[in-house]
């Protein structure tokens, strides 16, 4: 019986404690927050304010996800006819496009700080190809560079791009492609208010991505991150929390990635 009643106290503080934690979580929630959020401007919090959105392609024999986390196609430019299932080889010729069409119209607007990352990179980094299973292109542009697009006006223009008729081993299984046409849309929520880059990730992670560059014939598009100063000068970071030492990345240099 005194074991019983032992366990009994032990299990009721439990529970007073377990009280007092939330009850301190609630009142921090309540006193704190507000005061934080009331020193930038409102933020986006969930997926209905979500800028950018994806596509599920389904058919009878495979799921978007066979292709890609949620197929990577713009939900915008992807109507029902037109969310048919692409084959790997059509994936990876799209792949190819965007990527070359990417920098050379970059390269053509004058804008130098931008470069392959995240999955992409690490392709480059360990075979010198975009990954297999990969089924989008990222990149990251610095956020002087995101300000000459916004402040020139390129935001929301169509760029006709010829595509190359050299045969690659991302269209060397498909037909040749004819040439199409990339939107470059730039989201809205894309800057930082300068107190979210003193902390280690910003609320808005709906919005992490800043930019697409997307083939108006299928969807298929270049995910960008902005890459932000870190406070201490040393690393540049994204909405999402990610870190990157200046000194692992500049001074840039040109390279290829499957001939690209």
């Amino acid at each position: 019986m005194r074991y019983a009643w032992r366990s009994s106290v032990t299990h009721r503080r439990w529970r007073i404690a377990s009280a007092i934690i939330v009850v301190i979580v609630i009142l921090a929630h309540l006193f704190l927050g507000p005061a934080i959020l009331r020193t930038v401007p409102p933020i986006p919090y969930n997926e209905r304010h979500q800028y950018f959105k994806d596509r599920f392609v389904h058919t009878p024999r495979y799921l978007s996800r066979r292709s890609g986390a949620v197929s990577h196609r713009d939900t915008r430019l992807l109507s029902a006819e037109r969310a048919t299932f692409m084959s790997p080889d059509l994936v990876r010729a799209s792949l190819g496009d965007l990527l070359s069409s990417y920098f050379e119209t970059m390269d053509k607007l004058g804008m130098k700080e931008t470069r392959i990352a995240h999955g992409t990179l690490l392709g480059y980094h360990w075979g010198g190809h975009i990954l297999p299973w990969d089924t989008d292109i990222d990149v990251q542009i610095s956020a002087s560079n995101m300000v000459q697009l916004v402040e020139s006006r390129y935001n929301f223009t169509v760029h006709p791009v010829p595509l190359s008729t050299r045969r690659t081993m991302f269209n060397q299984n498909v037909p040749a492609r004819s040439p199409t046409s990339y939107l470059l849309d730039i989201n809205p929520y894309w800057t930082t208010p300068k107190i979210l880059t003193k902390l280690p990730i910003t609320w808005d992670i709906a919005n992490k991505i800043d930019a697409r560059w997307i083939d108006m014939s299928n969807g298929k598009f270049v995910d960008t991150t902005v890459a932000h100063e870190a406070p201490s000068g040393k690393e540049l970071q994204c909405k999402d929390g990610h870190r990157y030492p200046k000194a692992a990345i500049y001074p840039l240099s040109a390279s290829t990635l499957d001939g690209i």
